[in-house]
């Protein structure tokens, strides 16, 4: 109860950090209303026709017949009859055209003369008669052929961040769908994407309420385990820093509530928070029958040779059930800090001044507490419990005895080469890249990973790029003269998921060892279109094994990316297995449909 809390106290704290910012700012704007509105998403053009009024965030209001605007090249035209009204002007013309980067005007007025007029900022009163004009800034764009994405009768465009509709008809299924609001964000800013939901095969989001620091969208998702549902997110967004809060699913009775936020205080400085509460339970988020939080903190700080990391993970989990006519409450809080200072690339081997092996060092200090205490989740046997993570043998309680506290340190370093050229004007490049570390635990053990890969590649032109790599990578757990009996001599050890028996655990002793060879091909014959094959071996100690150790040794993966519009992509993933284990083709089938 006290982290949903915290939970809450923080998301409010954030959103009026970032409201806050946004009062003190205000950026140009236009509102447009006629007959016809009409947005075409393959060009980023917003047009009107038909007794067109636009009003510009100043109160001046232009009217006109025809409008027309280029939301990339932020420039806008309207033509027809057109007036422009500020306090006591009155102005009338043949066309007008605004250019916001540059906060000017140009006119053509209805004058017994022919002229032209310039208009500089906000001085409506005084236009500058008779001045040079670009040639070009009464041009109307040709969208013969092209469909048009949203029908309105009004909008609100902030120039270079995103238009909002009310009103609105989407394209979708091959017919126009009355949508109410909707808002296009076509900003430069990535943070107005930013996306606090976990995974689903299929997602449409719709935006409904934008303004310059805000945006607010439902989410119509589908995935195999929920099956179709809705979700909800918050964004709000200044600059580099922003905060995106999110429920999700928001109509099952499992839900997470996420909090993201982001703070970037100089370019040397930023600090990322995540907090997360899952729960499970009719109750929100009050009362559920059982409920968990998480909390990561990353901070970083860089510098001309160094970069610092603070990473901070705390975990709590309320489950709470029903024994007899009592409710039980069961709490585990685990948390885990670490601190790393990893250093800048430096040459370690240079020809004529052009380094050809660069290395880069990391090292650090990490403490986790009440990870490993028996009783909550994690077994106290006489023999060490062994868990897949990323295809490495760990560890969970590594003795008979509860595990408070555990701390360590850890070096390491990364060498690689540049792209060697091996045959002169072919486009054939190596590349070799070496990553070793050593970790020192507070119990006596210690770890080491090392991992080699060279990768050979071929590039043809931009539509084709074939790569090869060889990976050997060991990965070991020593306890020195306790070796033999942290790693007994064992049994046989049955799959899960099989009837099948491997007997290579019998000789297990800590060291895991594994070796692949790869070949991939990137096939991009136009920017809507990328298909990535990848035809994997692996061969490993201790062998693979379902559910306990590794994965198919040959495998063969496609994944296939196609943009169907503007606002539609589709992404399409499958792997075959060659019979291991009577696998053949991967379980899952992804499809996943992304604006």
């Amino acid at each position: 109860m006290h982290f949903i809390r915290c939970s809450v106290l923080c998301a409010l704290a954030s959103v009026a950090l970032v409201t806050g910012r946004a009062e003190a700012d205000t950026q140009r704007s236009l509102e447009i209303r006629a007959k016809h509105v009409a947005y075409y998403s393959d060009r980023f053009i917003l047009t009107a026709d038909g007794n067109v009024r636009v009003r510009l965030s100043d109160g001046t209001l232009i009217r006109g017949e025809t409008f027309s605007m280029d939301l990339k090249l932020n420039r806008y035209v309207i033509a027809g009859g057109v007036t422009v009204d500020r306090g006591a002007v009155h102005d009338r013309g043949a066309a007008i055209a605004g250019y916001p980067d540059l906060d000017r005007h140009y006119f053509i007025p209805s004058t017994p003369v022919p002229d032209r007029w310039t208009f500089v900022a906000d001085k409506w009163a005084a236009p500058i008669k008779g001045g040079e004009q670009p040639g070009d800034a009464f041009y109307f764009p040709n969208l013969d052929g092209e469909r048009v994405f949203i029908k309105s009768t009004e909008a609100k465009v902030l120039p270079k961040t995103l238009v909002s509709f009310l009103g609105a008809s989407i394209y979708a299924v091959g017919a126009y769908l009355p949508i109410g609001t909707y808002a296009v964000i076509f900003s430069a800013n990535p943070n107005y994407q930013q996306n606090g939901f976990a995974g689903a095969d299929a997602d449409f989001g719709v935006p409904f309420l934008a303004s310059e620091h805000a945006v607010t969208a439902v989410h119509a998702r589908y995935d195999s385990i929920n099956h179709l549902y809705f979700s909800y997110d918050q964004h709000f967004v200044w600059g580099p820093d922003y905060v995106v809060l999110s429920e999700n699913p928001a109509t099952t009775i499992q839900k997470q509530y996420n909090v993201i936020a982001y703070d970037r205080f100089s370019p040397d400085i930023d600090t990322r928070v995540f907090q997360q509460i899952s729960t499970i339970g009719k109750g929100w988020p009050f009362d559920p029958s059982q409920a968990g939080g998480l909390t990561n903190v990353i901070s970083n700080v860089y510098s001309s040779q160094l970069g610092l990391t603070f990473n901070l993970n705390f975990l709590q989990d309320n489950a709470t059930y029903k024994s007899g006519r009592t409710y039980v409450n069961q709490q585990i809080h685990p948390d885990q800090v670490t601190l790393s200072a990893t250093s800048l690339q430096h040459p370690l081997l240079s020809i004529k001044h052009q380094a050809i092996v660069t290395i880069r060092y990391r090292g650090g200090y990490g403490l986790q507490h009440e990870a490993y205490q028996c009783g909550l989740g994690y077994p106290c046997n006489s023999n060490p419990a062994v868990e897949t993570t990323n295809g490495t043998l760990y560890l969970i309680n590594i003795l008979n005895t509860p595990v408070t506290t555990l701390t360590n340190d850890f070096v390491g370093l990364t060498a690689n080469t540049e792209s060697i050229p091996v045959i002169k004007g072919k486009n054939i490049f190596l590349n070799l890249v070496f990553d070793k570390q050593r970790q020192w635990y507070s119990m006596p053990f210690h770890t080491d990973t090392t991992t080699t890969t060279a990768t050979l590649s071929k590039i043809y032109g931009r539509t084709l790029a074939l790569l090869g790599s060889y990976q050997i990578s060991a990965n070991g757990s020593y306890f020195g003269p306790q070796q033999s009996i942290q790693y007994p001599p064992g049994g046989l050890i049955t799959s899960p998921y099989t009837s099948a028996v491997d007997g290579d655990f019998v000789t297990y002793r800590g060291l895991t060892s594994a070796q692949t060879l790869a070949g991939s091909a990137i096939i991009t014959p136009n920017p809507y279109f990328n298909l990535n094959l990848r035809l994997s071996r692996t061969t490993s100690f201790p062998a693979a094994f379902p559910g306990v150790y590794g994965g198919p040794p040959l495998q063969l993966s496609a994944d296939l990316r196609v943009r169907l519009a503007r606002q539609l992509q589709v992404d399409i993933q499958r792997a075959y297995y060659f019979n291991y284990f009577t696998q053949t083709w991967s379980p899952q089938f992804g499809i996943v449909l992304s604006q």
